[in-house]
């Protein structure tokens, strides 16, 4: 019967995390003055040229690109909302803010099936309490919806992995969300080392990995497509991968996209290297930063090599540059707290180990956050791009809450 009323109650708990997620999410959109002045990307400007007729297409450095940033489906998530709202961004705001309060959903169940529920609430609490998770949900940017797609597929290829119909939906989704973050293609080699952790038959792991491989082309391919139509050539997604690359391999790089004065690479590179961008379009731009920075890296291997392990440390930690955008206030709070839950992330581990807990699915999330990072690493860092991952190592940081508390308590009533 306390297993029936515990199955009762959970909806329930998670509905209320959901809201407290909101709620915060709701308070900064007003308190920041987003609902009056909207801090929008590059996605917005793609998604009112396309309800004009437009197209899709951003103007970037004097010449029209076709293929920029790396998240075209968000730039029609965008468009939805705007077309059913006629470009209401209050109402843009509230849906994402909704979004990031149903991540909830699949953190919730997967720290619990990786834990337990206690574990479970208080690493949907950390989620709730998150500075740049809520601040970020208060923008016109993907990161909300990519952290969504990140945990839904995440829980359901761990939780379900014996349903036939929550693994299709994991493959699609992982297709739609190379789309939105290309970095989640390395889901599939981090899935596929999972299954082998699980002593899973060769041929299952070969018929899986296949199978989303095939959902990532089909996801993909009208994009693909699109980059044959105008350009004749095959583009991934995105042009402006090469432009990253070379933001954190220049001599000006920093190892992220500005110095610490909050100037961006394209300022910093001169006014004769700007003059040999505007005279090129898209694909020539592309091209020119690839060069540029594949040059540096055969120049030098050996700073190439200790500039992304500087990157590797940045993405785990501060870089010097980290919060120069915002007031000088807001980045102490998030530093004692990352603190706090890196310490509890230790303890986790530790814990993990010492527990016997099934160590396949954690294997799978490590190696998940170690192929982000370092790809990351080979290109610029930026504190949001860890904020991608950050819910899914919440749940071990509140593993270690959980263990830390009773320990507090063993020794309590062994007094």
């Amino acid at each position: 019967m306390e297993i029936i009323k515990i199955r009762k109650d959970i909806p329930g708990k998670i509905a209320i995390l959901a809201v407290l997620a909101f709620i915060p999410r709701v308070a900064a959109i007003l308190i920041l003055g987003r609902h009056i002045n909207p801090e929008a990307w590059e996605y917005d400007v793609m998604a009112l040229n396309i309800l004009s007729g437009k197209g899709h297409v951003f103007n970037y450095l004097g010449t029209d690109h076709y293929f920029f940033g790396s998240s075209p489906l968000y730039v029609y998530f965008e468009l939805l909302i705007h077309y059913l709202t006629n470009s209401n961004y209050f109402i843009l705001e509230l849906v994402q803010a909704a979004v990031a309060s149903l991540v909830i959903i699949p953190l919730f169940n997967l720290a619990k099936y990786l834990f337990n529920e206690k574990t479970a609430t208080i690493a949907g609490l950390l989620y709730c309490l998150h500075p740049g998770l809520i601040v970020y949900a208060t923008k016109i940017h993907e990161l909300s919806l990519v952290v969504l797609f990140i945990v839904i597929i995440m829980y359901l290829l761990t939780c379900c992995v014996h349903k036939p119909g929550h693994f299709f939906a994991a493959s699609i989704l992982t297709g739609l969300g190379v789309l939105l973050r290309p970095t989640m293609i390395f889901i599939i080699p981090c899935y596929a080392v999972y299954l082998l952790v699980k002593r899973e038959h060769l041929s299952r792991i070969i018929a899986r990995s296949l199978t989303i491989v095939l959902s990532v082309v089909v996801c993909i391919s009208p994009w693909v497509y699109r980059g044959y139509k105008i350009y004749d050539r095959f583009i991934f997604v995105t042009t402006t991968s090469a432009e990253h690359l070379w933001r954190g391999n220049s001599p000006l790089s920093s190892g992220t996209s500005l110095d610490i004065d909050g100037r961006n690479m394209i300022e910093l590179s001169g006014a004769d290297f700007q003059r040999r961008l505007s005279g090129l379009d898209e694909i020539g731009q592309r091209d020119l930063f690839k060069s540029e920075a594949l040059r540096y890296i055969k120049n030098d291997p050996a700073l190439f090599f200790k500039n992304t392990v500087k990157k590797f440390i940045y993405f785990w930690s501060f870089a010097p540059q980290t919060g120069v955008l915002y007031p000088g206030e807001w980045l102490l709070p998030y530093q004692i707290l990352y603190g706090v839950m890196s310490s509890f992330f230790l303890i986790g581990i530790y814990f993990i180990r010492r527990n016997n807990i099934d160590p396949a699915p954690l294997v799978f999330l490590f190696l998940f956050f170690m192929t982000v990072s370092l790809a990351n690493s080979i290109f610029y860092i930026e504190i949001r791009h860890r904020w991608m991952i950050e819910p899914l190592t919440m749940m071990i940081s509140a593993y270690g809450i959980h263990i830390f508390f009773q320990l507090v308590n063993l020794r309590r009533k062994t007094r």
